[in-house]
């Protein structure tokens, strides 16, 4: 599959400085996995890191969602119907997510921005310039990966602020083309992206109703063959080598991402 054409020529670059480090993609992957996180809500686990933009030489924040941990998790990855639902007052965007996502996210949305927001503002303070005017990414693997998006959306609406979505593996919140397109305008499209494997059968979620943010999407490809055979190894990819592909991204960078 060809990956999306907002980040096709994108290599493995260095996006962020945290605790001294410098981070890639896959050092990215391996912090979101690797981290601490708050439970809140429906067992949504987040998190918010201070870190250093190296494109704008800048300081921001970056808002971090961890991965299916407990049987909770699992319940809302599977509740993957198509519900529009009023995401806050005076909403007026009429999207229709990934159900699961949503409700777990809107359950520890107001005790993230609680956190978030105060941030922002002596953020703000502290470089002279307006909310959204700041930088901030949203981060996430897996399940993680799935709601970010959601939470690019809100934020935009909140701050004013297209976040950087950087997501891995994550499965597919929108569930209508507006709902998809909406939420392009929403983000910050020439540094987001989004990796897959094209052998993980996880990201194709929800089977029927998801819709890909496909201009973002850098597929890790494993190997290619000729019609028929395609279908066929690919069917038994997604059902012999999913778990092995959705957890090993990090590599899939390092092979595959120029």
């Amino acid at each position: 599959m060809k990956s999306g054409k907002l980040v096709k020529d994108k290599t493995n670059q260095e996006i962020f400085f945290y605790q001294n480090k410098k981070y890639k993609y896959d050092d990215i992957y391996r912090l979101v996995r690797e981290m601490e996180y708050y439970k809140t809500g429906k067992d949504c686990d987040w998190n918010i890191i201070r870190i250093h933009d190296i494109k704008d030489n800048k300081n921001c924040y970056a808002l971090c969602f961890q991965e299916s941990k407990s049987p909770t998790d699992w319940l809302y990855d599977f509740d993957f119907f198509p519900r529009p639902i009023k995401a806050y007052k005076g909403w007026k965007n009429h999207l229709i997510y990934h159900s699961g996502f949503y409700i777990e996210y809107q359950s520890a949305r107001d005790v993230i921005h609680n956190h978030l927001k105060p941030l922002l503002e002596d953020l703000a303070i502290e470089q002279n310039c307006k909310i959204k005017d700041l930088k901030l990414y949203i981060m996430g693997f897996s399940l993680g990966g799935s709601i970010a998006p959601i939470v690019c959306e809100d934020c935009f609406e909140r701050y004013g602020i297209k976040p950087v979505l950087i997501a891995f593996e994550g499965a597919n919140p929108c569930e209508s083309l507006h709902t998809r397109n909406y939420l392009m305008k929403c983000i910050n499209t020439e540094e987001s992206i989004a990796f897959v494997y094209s052998n993980d059968f996880v990201p194709r979620c929800a089977p029927i109703f998801g819709k890909k943010l496909k201009d973002i999407i850098y597929y890790l490809d494993d190997h290619k063959c000729k019609f028929p055979f395609y279908f066929i190894k690919k069917i038994i990819s997604f059902i012999k080598d999913t778990p092995h592909y959705h957890t090993t991204v990090n590599e899939g960078i390092q092979l595959y991402m120029k």
